[in-house]
């Protein structure tokens, strides 16, 4: 009886392991999908030399999920998304093309959302980025006075939503311009590190009383000067 009741043992120790070892993958495997397409520029030229363009994903829940570079050609892909609905952000960080939420939207909440399977790639997400506008001027001391380069002056271009974007070193004269602007209204901060107060378009000390400039994409936006 002894060794019957050992045999029975082992024979379900072994049942025990082996739906184990099968269990195992199932229960550790992720389920994810991909979303892939082609950034171009207007009517689907290639990009500009010199446009570092970046896909970011956001969930539903708004938080920022993922991203990917696009490539030199304009393809991109991002992978390993759980399935979902996303929205996607398409950035020029080389200040040639303004922002743009597919499909071909203004803002995130506008955005048109992307469906994302499990085990599937959901394609031809493509967009067409505009020519982004810019911001230009100049920056000077008290009296009109050059700034000192040595300070690292910085010009730094804020949204609606008071979120910083991008910005700028002005030039030994004082010049400066900030592109890869989409249509809209924008602040503009003047920082200097050594020697001068923080100053907002125009004359203004905070980033709340700042007076807003407008921007058309392709086009220039000129004398946002502070002093």
């Amino acid at each position: 009886m002894y060794r019957s009741f050992v045999r029975l043992f082992a024979v379900a120790l072994a049942v025990g392991v082996c739906a184990l070892m099968l269990g195992s993958p199932a229960s550790s495997a992720t389920f994810t999908g991909e979303i892939s397409g082609t950034v171009s520029g207007p009517g689907a030229s290639p990009l500009t030399e010199g446009a570092h363009v970046f896909v970011r994903v956001w969930d539903r829940t708004g938080n920022d999920s993922d991203g990917v570079s696009v490539a030199a050609d304009g393809t991109f892909g991002v992978t390993g998304l759980a399935p979902g609905n996303y929205r996607l952000e398409f950035t020029d960080e080389g200040g040639i093309y303004g922002k743009e939420f597919y499909s071909n939207k203004s803002s995130l909440a506008a955005a048109t959302p992307v469906a994302v399977v499990n085990g599937s790639t959901t394609s031809n997400i493509n967009v067409e980025l505009a020519v982004g506008g810019s911001i230009s001027g100049q920056v000077s001391g008290l009296g009109g006075t050059p700034i000192d380069p040595d300070s690292s002056p910085w010009v730094a271009v804020y949204d609606s939503d008071d979120h910083y974007l991008r910005g700028a070193h002005p030039d030994s004269a004082g010049n400066y311009s900030v592109g890869g602007l989409s249509t809209g209204s924008y602040r503009v901060g003047f920082y200097d590190y050594a020697r001068y107060a923080d100053e907002f378009y125009s004359n203004k000390s905070s980033l709340a009383q700042a007076t807003p400039v407008s921007v058309i994409s392709g086009a220039t936006t000129p004398n946002v000067n502070a002093q």
